[in-house]
């Protein structure tokens, strides 16, 4: 499977996941746009080494106008946008109750408005591509809960579900499929937030499940984050693709695992009398998942 042709932009790129997304891509034949604050650079010069096409940009994806900037490099440089992956992220550990303005309005612009405004500013491009792809790089924290002292964080990435369906609807018609991915692998931001990957691995709890998954010792904390990261972007990659014909879906990626992750509409009870005493007496018909609806996908032209 190739990517020849395709320019890719991949945000926050710069190391972890996105790192790997962009090195794969090249790999297949992509020319890729490194978008990073801090370490594009170095991920070009690791695509150039080994005879990919690649460019650093060092935009801040978390305001409007360093969305435009980004996409406007990319058309300037390869003259064209084919897909879009979303992956730029922080995630900083704090509790509900000590969560400030700043941090939950911080997270908001890089997780969910960064993604927001780098898609309108391709948007007419990936039209134009006929072919065009978006991945959102979204979080389990956003539907499944559990991740301790992160409400700020699961919020931001649930946005991204809603906006990945949205959008999907949108861009069917002209060819442009939307999906999002809800990852775990173990790079410095799965510790907590910074760059240790050692302290990743040390707390991380699905980190043994993985090296035993992916055949790398626990104590290689490179090795893992490598493994654990190049397994996903398989499943990124398939997303860009022209070929993959998903359009408004959700993905869980790990280890090595791939599965579809949707949401369910029960058949439930109706009464268009309905009283809260009959919601009451009938909340175990109401509650129940014995037959269901799936989310629908949504087709594309």
């Amino acid at each position: 499977m190739r990517f020849d042709g395709r320019v890719v932009i991949v945000t926050g790129a710069g190391a972890g996941m996105g790192r790997s997304h962009a090195k794969l891509l090249a790999a297949l034949g992509a020319r890729v746009v490194v978008n990073d604050i801090r370490n594009a650079g170095a991920v070009v010069t690791e695509i150039e080494a080994t005879g990919g096409i690649a460019v650093a940009d060092g935009h801040d994806i978390s305001t409007d106008s360093g969305s435009e900037g980004l996409v406007t490099a990319a058309v300037e440089r390869f003259g064209q946008v084919d897909a879009l992956i979303n992956n730029a992220g922080i995630a900083v550990h704090c509790a509900f109750a000590d969560t400030t303005y700043d941090l939950f309005d911080q997270t908001m612009r890089v997780n969910t408005y960064g993604p927001f405004f780098a898609t309108k500013y391709a948007w007419p491009y990936l039209r134009s591509s006929g072919t065009g792809r978006v991945v959102m790089v979204a979080s389990k924290a956003a539907v499944m809960g559990g991740a301790h002292d992160l409400v700020h964080y699961g919020a931001s990435k649930g946005a991204l579900l809603a906006m990945t369906r949205q959008l999907a609807f949108e861009g069917a018609a002209e060819g442009v499929a939307v999906n999002a991915v809800l990852p775990t692998a173990l790079t410095g931001m799965a510790g907590d937030g910074g760059d240790d990957l050692d302290q990743a691995v040390r707390t991380h709890a699905l980190a043994p499940h993985m090296a035993e998954r992916l055949g790398v010792d626990l104590a290689d904390a490179a090795r893992l984050a490598e493994r654990s990261t190049s397994v996903v972007s398989a499943v990124v990659a398939w997303l860009c693709h022209p070929a993959c014909p998903s359009n408004g879906e959700f993905f869980n990626a790990m280890a090595g695992e791939a599965s579809r992750l949707t949401f369910a509409l029960g058949t439930g009870f109706s009464d268009p009398e309905l009283i809260v005493d009959v919601v009451r007496d009938h909340f175990e018909v109401i509650t129940s998942m014995d037959s269901h609806t799936l989310m629908p996908s949504i087709a594309v032209r």
